[in-house]
């Protein structure tokens, strides 16, 4: 019998840091809660699988410990604190690009993703790309929001 306050095969969650970003204000630091289990691989759930997984709002805990509701489509992009690198480290193809906000912020970054041999050009990827990306910029992993995007200019290596 389960109890009234009890839910049943209920799975822990993992805590993983980051920092949100929206159109206007500062970021919000604090953490998404993942699975421990991934449906899709091997090993934990990624803070993409968790933006990508058909939900509108998900819980995300502040620095100050309150549990708010982020509206998935109103994130602009995500800092990874905890450098889940493992999808970037899978990529074969890994494009500088500058990105161009509707918000008029730009970004410098690469663009890192694996796709078949006959469509592995960057507007291949973006194209099958729903939600979010991985970028990384200046040493560090961030997830974007293609909604917020203006265009991608392609940069040649220096």
């Amino acid at each position: 019998m389960v109890g009234k306050n009890r839910i049943p095969f209920k799975l822990e969650r993992l805590r993983k840091k980051a920092g949100v970003f929206f159109a206007q204000g500062q970021p919000l630091w604090g953490h998404f809660f993942i699975s421990p289990v991934s449906a899709n691989h091997d090993g934990e759930e990624t803070v993409l699988e968790l933006l990508m997984s058909g939900q509108r709002y998900v819980p995300f805990e502040t620095m100050d410990g309150q549990i708010v509701l982020i509206l998935i489509s109103n994130i602009v992009k995500v800092l990874l604190e905890d450098n889940q690198h493992h999808m970037q480290r899978l990529a074969t193809e890994h494009i500088n690009v500058e990105l161009c906000f509707i918000s008029g912020e730009t970004m410098r970054g690469k663009v890192c993703f694996t796709m078949p041999e006959t469509h592995s050009r960057l507007s291949d990827f973006l194209n099958q790309s729903l939600g979010f990306f991985y970028l990384e910029a200046e040493g560090q992993l961030y997830l974007i929001n293609h909604r917020h995007i203006v265009l991608i200019r392609p940069l040649t290596p220096p």
